[in-house]
């Protein structure tokens, strides 16, 4: 399952970079790609904002699309996105897949992790 984008950032990019970057492993691995989740809101890019402005921007954002919950009661879920600040948007969608399939395992893969330095602005 990947992190959906907005349609509005989808179509100013012209492709799903997150579809390119996992499609030949779900094909190769055999992990079918389930597309149950919707972004409801275009955020900015989150890696431009602090940790407490991503948790705060990302309220409300996601959705599961209408589903017969019983065929996926204990999954193992294999969530994808192209890269991962804070965990934020990880955090964010694995209390709403969980929310709905109380038994299902979650593990994240990305393609890049960033690694966050608070910057000291006070001089010596």
């Amino acid at each position: 399952m990947q992190v959906p984008y907005h349609k509005t950032r989808l179509s100013s990019r012209g492709f799903d970079v997150v579809d390119e970057l996992f499609s030949e492993l779900f094909h190769t691995i055999e992990i079918p790609k389930l597309d149950l989740l919707k972004r409801l809101k275009n955020t900015s890019h989150l890696f431009e904002q602090t940790k407490e402005l991503r948790e705060k921007s990302l309220n409300h954002v996601f959705e599961l699309k209408p589903v017969t919950l019983e065929k996926y009661t204990k999954m193992h879920i294999l969530l994808v996105d192209d890269i991962v600040t804070s965990g934020a948007t990880m955090l964010q969608l694995s209390r709403l897949i969980q929310s709905h399939f109380l038994q299902a395992k979650i593990t994240y893969v990305s393609v890049a992790y960033t690694v966050l330095y608070e910057q000291n602005s006070t001089k010596a």
